[in-house]
């Protein structure tokens, strides 16, 4: 079974008991071109770059791209079939994972024995995940973390192929994204929860720029009730946007995934920063993640490459309607 377990979080004294920020992540996945690579440089290896700046936060979300075990059998007649080793599951608590999406085309690559297998690997480590389950109910549960005495929900859809994935009344799998459902679990999160964050895994790989039905599901999540949307799925970095004063991420691409295509370049971390009463902000980071590059290391992108990222990134928020602000290096949406 999928636990969505709540991970209760002691905040350091800097923020004030009003607020929480949480360090938003692409897609992970720690196995196919990157299994080698932990087996000679060890676990916490990807994130040795990056760790510092993701502790910064109260916590890191992300998609979780792979099961993570040792049971199960390959799904039949599908190119890329992904599994991590348990022996790794740790890493990505030290990096500062406490939720993890699970809703995605890759998480029953090996059938529903590694998807329960996932689930007790990520509770073993004191991860939330969402998104998927046992059947629908449970996929349709959120993941809920405290921070300072508040209560921030996680819920994860996917829109992706195979369709086989979606859990049913007594199958197991994902939560698909149908807005009636999606309404309803926004709605009923929101009674008991501050905050409401909403991960959607959808979109074409390698576009930047989500499809109207994209936009379309965001902004039915934000008048529901959701105070942030976050996207996966497309391994590159789309546009921002502002609706309704809530924060939509369309698209924050790869973070730590065991792949070596040219395409994938540039990720985003999107530190999103609630504060009650208040809209939430976010700060933007660009980290470069072409593995042929970095040699699997996620880091910062710096100098000429993040000035042209962060230009980029500007004209693709305009694109819906969202301006970002650039302040001493710093990218915001304010």
């Amino acid at each position: 079974m999928v636990l969505a377990a709540a991970f209760f979080h002691i905040a350091p004294p800097s923020l004030s008991a009003s607020q929480a920020e949480i360090a938003c992540v692409g897609d992970v996945m720690m196995a196919y071109h990157l299994k080698p690579v932990l087996k000679r440089k060890g676990p916490h290896y990807p994130f040795d770059k990056i760790r510092a700046l993701l502790k910064k936060s109260d916590f890191v979300f992300g998609n979780l791209e792979n099961p993570i075990g040792t049971t199960g059998e390959e799904y039949p007649d599908k190119e890329y079939i992904f599994r991590m080793e348990p022996a790794h599951a740790a890493a990505l608590w030290e990096a500062g994972f406490r939720v993890m999406s699970l809703a995605n085309n890759h998480i029953l690559d090996f059938g529903p024995e590694a998807l329960a297998e996932t689930g007790r690997h990520l509770y073993d480590q004191g991860i939330a995940s969402c998104g998927a389950g046992k059947n629908i109910e449970e996929a349709r549960k959120p993941a809920v973390v405290m921070v300072r005495g508040k209560r921030i929900a996680f819920l994860a859809y996917s829109l992706t192929f195979p369709i086989a994935f979606s859990a049913g009344p007594s199958t197991p799998g994902t939560a698909f994204a149908d807005e009636k459902l999606v309404r309803e679990d926004i709605a009923h999160a929101k009674k008991y929860c501050t905050w409401v964050i909403v991960s959607f895994h959808w979109g074409e790989e390698y576009t930047y720029l989500p499809s109207d039905l994209q936009r379309k599901l965001a902004h039915t999540a934000i008048d529901a009730g959701a105070d942030a949307v976050i996207g996966h799925h497309p391994h590159v970095a789309q546009g921002l946007e502002r609706y309704k004063k809530k924060i939509i991420a369309y698209s924050l691409g790869n973070f730590v995934f065991g792949t070596r295509n040219p395409n994938a370049v540039e990720g985003l971390v999107l530190k999103l920063k609630l504060r009650t009463g208040h809209s939430p902000r976010a700060e933007i980071l660009p980290v470069l993640v072409q593995n042929t590059k970095t040699g699997f290391q996620t880091r910062p992108l710096k100098k000429a490459a993040l000035r042209k990222f962060i230009h980029r990134l500007k004209q693709l928020s305009a694109e819906l309607d969202t301006s970002l602000r650039v302040k001493k290096g710093r990218v915001l949406l304010p």
